[in-house]
């Protein structure tokens, strides 16, 4: 019967010392958990914001190339040109592959551009 007793308080001395370190390992869990999402997270949030901040600034500063300076895909070109409609050197447009229409007269320089049209007044 002293066996018996025995036995049964080992079993609750060892099913308490279990219980006791499954707690502290949850709390140390949950302790972990909170560390990882209010702690170190907030300096990972104020990182990102400040990045997000800078990549809006950045995208608001003009680009200082003009059209004239712009490298056009290939097969196009940026042009001054007139047609039928209008009667002074517009400024470069990007034409690209089969842009021609009746009446249209491209060139690579506003100088050459306003020649020509001198010409056919």
């Amino acid at each position: 019967m002293e066996e018996e007793s025995d036995t049964k308080e080992k079993g609750q001395i060892l099913e308490k010392n279990n219980k006791t370190n499954t707690d502290d390992i949850q709390k140390n869990f949950v302790i972990r958990i909170m560390d990882i999402f209010f702690g170190k997270t907030l300096l990972f949030l104020k990182l990102i914001i400040i990045i997000l901040i800078l990549i809006i600034i950045v995208s608001f500063i003009p680009n200082k190339s003009g059209l004239d300076n712009q490298n056009p895909p290939a097969g196009c070109n940026n042009l001054w040109w007139y047609d039928n409609e209008h009667s002074v050197c517009q400024q470069p447009k990007q034409f690209c592959a089969a842009y021609m229409y009746f009446g249209l007269q491209t060139f690579e320089t506003k100088e050459a551009c306003e020649n020509a049209l001198a010409e056919t007044k």
